[in-house]
């Protein structure tokens, strides 16, 4: 199933009736006057173009503020699922998917009228459509599927995708959130929507992979934070009877005492494939592989472990094993969601944001790929996807994430569809024709508008960001002063004593063309050809006949230029 089309008959006072395609195979229409919805298939389209794995992707592009981050919010339903009341008014939007024989609906419930209503399919008018929204109920979402060869619709479908909803870091909150959707009875969402708040168990390998193909060169540092308030539930000698009779600070300056030693005390851990694991850390840590950090926290109350994971060929499976082990020993334990979380109140990864970005990224669909959930469609939302990233990595990112893809799914069985928001030009090139969305603010309504880019595709970088990325060349400062030394030149009032500061102005600018054209206009201004030209042979190692002799060239090759003319 593919998301073929969001339509939006009014969002908050950012966007106003508009229709954004994210799929080049249909080209979705909507006549917000009569809610008459246009389905076509394009006959250019090109199957497999990014491989069997990967059917589409699309970018949404434009500068900040004017709703990229919103449109990923209508996709994932953010803003209805967040309201208490299950419905806000000024939010009314369908998203349309398709698969090979059906078409399916999501939308807030009051998007369509149910006295007015038509659907056309690639030209033909699709009978049995409107009787459906009849007796519509108020609800936040609703959902229906439409069935293209038995045209008849149905409720409450049951459908084989999801929406992996993955955003930066400054979302995390919201992330949170996200999770707990899917229980609430009161959506009727056709599409599952994940949201991953943890690091994917595979990001151990997934690290190692990155490394030996040299996109990702630091170190793999872990911050571990156990809160000492449950510290019994690891060490469980802390519950015996000399401990019971301390204080918690009595306690806590014994534990401190022998912090040092952490490792070691962890072997005291009650599961034995969690104790070997540990203890193969501590022998690492002895080889110099890998180091660890302790510190304690008094007024916060918990421990905090640094483990520096450095690239080393036996780690991966370590980390696994760990991973593992010791999330099926909490289990066993029979802790709340709740005390887990208190147990281990933060895994932070503290590398640049742009490979932690990457290493989170390809460890979430590995984890997809390798853990057989039964969906066949996936639908990867990424906000700013080159968040922290080299240029030179941004130019390779949709290489490396299809190769990538195709090459893990070699079996077949699943299918991508990436959507991102992003900044980078380097990106837009490598997108098809027609899957790039510019947004840009219309000046006379306020409203966001979404304009389609169709000649992106394998185009000059600098073409790509001169027409639909920035307004100009150079840089604002830069811009200025430009027009400043050209606002001198051009004034019928010579400014004593500034002529030697405005040619040190003129030389410092490095595009040769207007750097020349700015010294002409200099030399015609303070009529100082002939002199720049006796300046620049004194400068020069000459004796008197050979300067002469360049005089000469000089004003041959200016009689020459002027019989040209």
């Amino acid at each position: 199933m593919k998301l073929i089309a969001l339509v939006i008959k009014q969002y908050d006072e950012l966007f106003k009736e508009q229709i954004f395609n994210f799929s080049d195979e249909y080209k979705v229409d909507f006549n917000f006057e009569t809610n008459e919805l246009k389905i076509d298939k394009n006959p250019d389209y090109i199957e497999n173009f990014y491989g069997r794995s990967v059917n589409n992707i699309s970018l949404i592009s434009g500068i900040n503020g004017r709703g990229k981050s919103s449109i990923l919010n209508m996709l994932v339903h953010y803003d209805v699922f967040q309201n208490k009341e299950a419905f806000i008014e000024d939010k009314i939007y369908c998203l349309v998917l398709k698969s090979e024989t059906e078409l399916y609906f999501e939308y807030v419930y009051n998007f369509f009228d149910s006295s007015k209503c038509s659907l056309y399919f690639d030209g033909e008018l699709m009978t049995g459509f409107s009787t459906f929204m009849e007796g519509k109920n108020k609800g936040s979402i609703k959902s229906f599927i439409y069935n293209l060869e038995s045209r008849d619709s149905r409720k409450n479908p049951n459908i084989s995708s999801i929406i992996l909803g993955f955003l930066q870091s400054r979302f995390k909150e919201k992330l949170k959130r996200y999770s707990v959707y899917n229980k609430n009875k009161n959506h009727q969402t056709i599409i599952n929507r994940h949201f991953t708040e943890a690091y994917p168990s595979d990001i151990f390998e997934t690290y190692q992979n990155l490394y030996k193909d040299g996109l990702i060169k630091s170190d793999l540092k872990l911050k571990l934070e156990i809160q000492l308030e449950n510290i019994e539930e690891i060490f469980p000698y802390m519950k015996y009877e000399e401990y019971k009779n301390k204080t918690k600070a009595e306690r806590f300056g014994e534990f401190a005492e022998f912090k040092e030693d952490f490792l070691e005390g962890l072997d005291l851990i009650e599961d034995e494939s969690v104790r070997e694991v540990w203890r193969t850390i501590h022998d690492l840590k002895k080889e110099q592989k890998l180091t660890t950090e302790l510190d304690i926290n008094r007024q916060k109350n918990f421990l905090i472990a640094n483990i520096v994971y450095r690239y080393q060929e036996e780690l991966p499976r370590l980390f696994l094993e760990f991973n593992k082990s010791f999330n099926k020993y909490l289990d066993d334990k029979n802790l709340s969601l709740k005390r887990k979380k208190r147990l281990f109140s933060e895994i932070a990864i503290t590398m640049s944001t742009g490979e932690t970005n990457l290493l989170l990224l390809i460890s979430e669909i590995k984890r997809v790929l390798s853990n057989n959930i039964s969906r066949d469609h996936y639908i990867i939302l990424i906000d700013e996807i080159e968040t922290g990233m080299h240029l030179e990595w941004s130019r390779s990112l949709i290489n490396f994430l299809v190769n990538y893809i195709n090459e893990i799914n070699k079996i077949g069985g699943m299918n991508f569809q990436l959507i991102f928001t992003t900044h980078s030009p380097y990106m837009l090139s490598d997108i098809k024709p027609g899957n790039v969305i510019m947004l840009e603010k219309n000046q006379e309504t306020g409203y966001s508008e979404g304009k389609v880019l169709q000649n992106t595709f394998a185009k000059n970088i600098q073409e790509i960001m001169k027409e639909n990325l920035i307004d100009n060349i150079y840089g604002d400062f830069a811009l200025a002063k430009i027009n400043s030394m050209i606002s001198r030149l051009n004034g019928e009032e010579e400014q004593a004593g500034d002529e030697e500061e405005l040619s040190k102005e003129i030389h410092l600018i490095s595009e040769p063309i207007l750097r020349n054209k700015l010294l002409e206009m200099y030399d015609k201004k303070y009529d100082t050809s002939e002199f720049s030209i006796e300046k620049q042979l004194q400068k020069l190692n000459l004796n008197e006949e050979q300067r002469q002799q360049v005089r000469a060239m000089i004003e041959a090759n200016i009689s020459s230029a002027n019989a040209d003319k």
